[in-house]
């Protein structure tokens, strides 16, 4: 039983929401295909698609949603009023205003964290119904991931999914910051046309650290996920 609560009890008592971080590797541990969008089959796909709907928000980064271009919503039949609330990383507010995330603003609740912008362009965001918030940094002038955690949490969300590139997964792995990291594993290489490789980052960040481990197939593809804290 607390372990089924485990995410609305550190929601009361801790000072940051319950975070889950997601990415798919190929099985050779690239996360970008230069020849085709997608690295997992549909199975593992509509996974995903329902690990949005346990989530309050999805985060990502400008450069996941610059380079992919996702709706970032839940598009399982029956499930689609439990797309989360987007939330974006956009340190300069570079944003394309034709990418799927603006134009279905209206619809879905989206908010940009940022660092620097002008004020033409906040005016923009806003009249598609985009919150912005400005970030604090750290000491290299980047998000302060965990005072966004922080922010996210003091909007009332309390289950965050982070899902995006290896930047931003290795950041929050680097601070610890995952209470449990879902791994799509791919039963495909991609070989020379692979690029952004996890290896060293799993390498690093599961070699000797404690955790529960469990193991789904999804015809063919492998989805490991570690509890982490």
């Amino acid at each position: 039983v607390k372990k089924f609560y485990r995410s609305y009890y550190k929601f009361k008592q801790e000072l940051l929401p319950y975070v889950s971080g997601k990415i798919a590797i190929s099985k050779d541990l690239y996360t970008y295909n230069s020849k085709n969008k997608w690295i997992t089959n549909e199975l593992s796909r509509g996974r995903a698609h329902l690990l949005r709907s346990y989530h309050d928000c999805v985060l990502t980064s400008y450069n996941t949603v610059k380079k992919d271009n996702p709706e970032l919503t839940c598009r399982i039949l029956g499930l689609e009023s439990k797309s989360p609330t987007r939330i974006i990383l956009d340190k300069h507010l570079n944003l394309s205003t034709s990418s799927n995330i603006v134009k279905s603003s209206y619809k879905y609740k989206t908010i940009i964290f940022f660092i620097n912008s002008n004020k033409k362009k906040i005016n923009i965001l806003k009249k598609h119904k985009i919150k912005l918030i400005k970030a604090k940094t750290n000491v290299d002038g980047n998000f302060d991931l965990e005072n966004v955690l922080i922010k996210i949490k003091s909007l009332g969300f309390a289950r965050v999914l982070v899902e995006s590139g290896v930047n931003l997964i290795t950041g929050f792995l680097k601070r610890n910051l995952f209470d449990i990291f879902h791994i799509f594993i791919s039963s495909n290489k991609i070989g020379k046309n692979g690029s952004l490789s996890f290896k060293k980052n799993m390498q690093l960040f599961f070699k000797n650290k404690k955790s529960t481990y469990s193991k789904v197939n999804l015809l063919g593809d492998k989805l490991h996920s570690y509890e982490l804290k």
